[in-house]
């Protein structure tokens, strides 16, 4: 079977074998020492005394304390560590590098003097400040961003109002104008009534002054006795001309004089300026 070279493709395995082989007990490589000079392997008295099935020793060698492993910090001047030893040998590392040495530091000793100088490391100082400048800047930006909100909701609530507001003074504005157009009928109509109050005034007082003293005006239909005796003795004037004016026009149609004189002449007179005085309208009846 020596040098005969094996096409693996028809190569069939042998399962029964395999897990035979797999179920054998070995030792832990890192628990051996390899004798060059005598060519053999020996047993290492500082080693892993464990031994292992063959088909787990690939999975227990990967976790294996006594792993050999080189320093992190600087192999060539360090060198190797078991992987039980190699924590304690970190923490007091003599090549233990600056923190800042992935952006340029030189600077390595042990940790104690690693960390005395991170404090005053240009790159720290440099990087520091750096992180202080996006920390404050992302604050600012978190203050812009709730300024903005408020903002924006101040700004809604003012255009709300503004617009209520705008409502209510056009409301206002309209019922304003409407009360000012009704004050100016009711100024047009009183200066209208005032006219012609003025008119009839000047009407009645003509016809007064024509009216012999001691005659007696009234209406025949009327049922609150609203007589007003006139005396022209004195021009007309003894009794306001208006009562008189305003008696006549209650019922002009039906107003007579009562003859309270010796003077059928002047009775007949007075009946007819009367009658023809009586029957002007007017729009306002005075009682005595």
């Amino acid at each position: 079977v020596e040098d005969t070279v094996f096409n693996t493709d028809t190569l069939v395995v042998n399962v029964a074998l395999a897990s035979q082989i797999a179920s054998l007990l070995v030792y832990c490589c890192y628990g051996l020492r390899n004798n060059e000079a005598l060519g053999e392997w020996s047993i290492e008295e500082n080693g892993c005394p464990q031994t292992v099935r063959f088909g787990e020793r690939n999975e227990h060698e990967s976790v294996c304390d006594y792993a050999e492993l080189p320093c992190p910090n600087d192999e060539a001047k360090c060198g190797t560590f078991r992987r039980r030893t190699l924590q304690s040998h970190i923490d007091n590392c003599p090549n233990t590098p600056c923190p800042n040495a992935d952006k340029g530091c030189k600077f390595r000793g042990d940790p104690e003097n690693v960390a005395q100088h991170h404090r005053i490391c240009s790159l720290s100082l440099e990087l520091n400040s750096s992180e202080k400048v996006r920390e404050a800047l992302g604050k600012l930006l978190d203050s812009h961003q709730e300024l903005q909100t408020r903002h924006d909701r101040l700004k809604r609530e003012f255009e709300v109002q503004q617009k209520q507001r705008v409502d209510e003074r056009s409301k206002w504005m309209q019922e304003r104008e409407a009360i000012l157009n009704r004050l100016d009928e009711t100024r047009d109509d009183l200066h209208h009534v005032t006219e012609r109050c003025s008119e009839l005034e000047r009407r009645l007082e003509s016809v007064v002054k024509l009216i012999p003293s001691g005659y007696r005006i009234r209406s025949r239909d009327s049922t609150s006795s609203m007589n007003a005796l006139i005396d022209t003795s004195n021009g007309g004037y003894g009794t306001s001309p208006s009562m008189v004016h305003r008696s006549l026009v209650e019922e002009p149609e039906t107003a007579t004089v009562q003859r309270s004189s010796s003077n059928p002449k002047a009775d007949r007179r007075t009946s007819t300026i009367l009658t023809s005085a009586a029957a002007r309208p007017s729009p306002i009846c005075w009682e005595q």
